[in-house]
């Protein structure tokens, strides 16, 4: 709506980067909630980096990928934090419990999704979501298919636990 008809509370300016006219297609940034017209941008939310993998988790290697995703999420506006480094399995079904009982909007994963015995990312994570969201996997795969063909081997999941999405 614009004009007359907009609400007051949509009509107020915004110096900290959005517009709330739906015409523009503009918004707030992906981590950070609505505010309340008082013009001062909102808390972000915040999101967990986990990884998960044996190797890594033991010091055989660094971890790579769980930085990356923090990087990344802090790019977006998220108060990020990790990554926390695990060994695959059930260590990652307790960093997921623990993460949604601490109140994070956004847990993301990497590691443990492949076609190895070792690989349990998906089961656990399936033992602990509400409900899973299948289009956020499909569409990680059809990207990295681009780039990297085995990533079709990918079995990642996602979904909603509690208040939490876990990717």
């Amino acid at each position: 709506m614009s004009g007359p008809e907009q609400r007051e509370s949509e009509r107020h300016p915004h110096p900290h980067g959005h517009s709330t006219d739906p015409g523009t297609g503009a918004g707030p940034s992906a981590g950070t909630r609505a505010h309340d017209g008082s013009g001062r941008p909102a808390q972000p939310y915040r999101a967990l980096a986990v990884t998960a993998s044996n190797r890594a988790s033991a010091g055989v290697y660094a971890d790579k990928g769980g930085p990356l995703l923090v990087e990344g999420l802090r790019a977006m506006g998220f108060a990020a934090e990790g990554p926390r480094v695990v060994p695959d399995g059930e260590p990652v079904r307790e960093v997921l419990e623990e993460a949604v009982e601490a109140g994070y909007a956004v847990v993301l994963t990497t590691g443990g999704t492949g076609i190895s015995p070792t690989d349990r990312t998906p089961e656990v994570t399936r033992a602990v979501l509400d409900y899973e969201i299948p289009g956020i996997p499909e569409a990680i795969r059809a990207e990295g298919v681009t780039k990297v063909p085995t990533a079709a081997l990918s079995r990642g999941v996602a979904g909603v636990v509690g208040r939490t999405l876990v990717v």
